[in-house]
């Protein structure tokens, strides 16, 4: 069987439980892609041969395999999304010593790229108190239905990250805070010293608060009573900890303060990283790549960047204008 159609076969064997978010994460079309290229590249043939094995006996719900096996499959997506776009992508060998995940040519220098893929919190508890919550949905559904309504209606929360009282009065803060902090933990000194570095952070699985466009400015107005919010996008790149996060304005009378940030963002933590690039998805599916880049290093790595993302800024918020002048 190839990848293509094991996904499928679980997509449909899942359509009864509930929302199965890293399961849906799995886009059909590119699994599909994968399984072409596979017939020729080693590293898509290793692709659907890995992922086969860790969904082997898989059934329902979370496990570390169907984590293990997404992160697999984000790994080639972005390297054949790259490859799309005409630059020229090498996979680094592994090693025993971290090393980044992939090398492009920018000239006279190698350029790397170090992928990392964020998903569900908490072990799993979130990922399945998602998929309970949407058998509950059914089961109203249904019951509605055996009560004669012509329309029934269900509802089921989906929320990749905890949910705490923070993470609910306070979203935009609280996304911030959990992506710079699980970006800043895995990464490792030693897949940023083979040479100037991005690091590309998939979210394709999560909830983004905001268009990816907005999300890649400090501020943007969110024209909800005229109220202002700050980007998570660029400050999971560039907040600093005792920045004012700003949010939409519920009601009148009601605060648009999320609070301040209690964390650096990753281009802070971690100075030697040129940028962040984020893959995000579209409620179309579609995936798009926004760069935050530090100013000093656009003259040099500028071309490449608008060539391989959707949209950046910089700490400077300099590219704002044309972000926000150009929503679609």
């Amino acid at each position: 069987m190839n990848l293509h159609d094991r996904l499928l076969e679980l997509k449909q064997e899942h359509s009864g439980y509930g929302h199965n978010g890293i399961l849906f994460s799995f886009s059909l079309d590119m699994c599909k892609q994968i399984d072409i290229a596979s017939t020729s590249d080693s590293f898509a043939k290793k692709t659907v041969k890995d992922i086969l094995n860790l969904l082997n006996g898989y059934q329902v719900g979370y496990s570390e395999k169907l984590k293990s096996a997404f992160e697999v499959y984000s790994e080639y997506a972005i390297f054949h999304e790259i490859m799309s776009k005409g630059i020229a992508l090498e996979k680094v060998p592994e090693e025993k010593q971290a090393r980044p995940d992939f090398k492009v040519s920018n000239g006279d220098e190698d350029l790397y790229l170090e992928a990392k893929v964020l998903g569900w919190a908490s072990g799993g508890i979130q990922h399945n108190a998602a998929i309970n919550d949407g058998i509950d949905a059914q089961i109203s559904i249904e019951e509605q239905i055996k009560d004669g309504k012509t329309v029934a209606f269900g509802e089921s929360e989906i929320s990749p990250l905890d949910s705490t009282k923070e993470s609910i009065e306070n979203p935009e803060k609280y996304f911030i805070e959990a992506i710079s902090a699980k970006l800043s933990q895995n990464v490792k000194p030693a897949q940023l010293k083979l040479g100037p570095t991005f690091l590309i952070c998939d979210l394709t699985s999560m909830s983004h608060p905001s268009d990816h466009r907005k999300s890649s400015v400090i501020v943007h107005n969110d024209n909800m009573y005229d109220s202002f919010s700050s980007g998570e996008l660029w400050h999971i790149a560039f907040g600093e900890h005792g920045d004012r996060i700003l949010k939409a304005i519920e009601f009148e009378g009601k605060s648009n303060v999320s609070g301040k940030l209690q964390r650096n963002g990753v281009l802070i933590e971690h100075e030697e990283l040129i940028g962040v690039i984020f893959r995000v998805s579209k409620l179309s599916g579609e995936c798009s790549y926004s760069c935050l880049i530090k100013s000093e290093h656009f003259d040099k790595y500028g071309g490449l960047v608008t060539q391989l993302t959707d949209c950046w800024n910089d700490e400077e918020n300099s590219n704002a204008w044309e972000l926000l002048s150009s929503e679609s």
